[in-house]
């Protein structure tokens, strides 16, 4: 399961990669070329941001090996979706504070949103094997 997770968020970098790098590339003068080769390593840094941070999500799973957190529905649901929902949360309300919206961040809250319903039904999967190892 952590592995389907990872390559999830890492199929999800790479199609963050090629939509936010179809840009224009028309440049006319030596300054044009500077801040597009700058609007490139800001998006690869972004772009790596979100891909830490669906693998640190990933990794969260980890924490259904305790127990405590294995026998509880809100603790394992946490492990599960609580980091890629509060991120996403964060995320969304900065840009409501800011008043932002371009193509870049809509990418983001898509892709965002699109794993956090693929891990939450992984979350629901992973719950349906407990309840049939418990109930054996």
């Amino acid at each position: 399961m952590w592995l389907f997770n990872v390559l999830t968020a890492f199929v999800f970098f790479v199609i963050y990669r090629v939509i936010i790098s179809q840009t224009d590339t028309t440049d006319s003068n030596w300054f044009e070329t500077i801040l597009w080769i700058l609007k490139i390593l800001v998006d690869l840094g972004f772009s790596l941001v979100f891909l830490g941070g669906m693998l640190i999500s990933s990794l969260a799973i980890f924490l259904n090996l305790i127990p405590k957190v294995r026998s509880s529905f809100v603790l394992s649901a946490l492990s599960f979706l609580g980091i890629p929902v509060i991120g996403l949360l964060y995320f969304m309300m900065d840009l409501v504070i800011d008043n932002v919206v371009n193509k870049f961040f809509a990418t983001f809250i898509l892709l965002s949103t699109t794993y956090i319903l693929i891990t939450l039904a992984e979350f629901i999967i992973f719950r349906k094997q407990i309840k049939t190892y418990t109930n054996e």
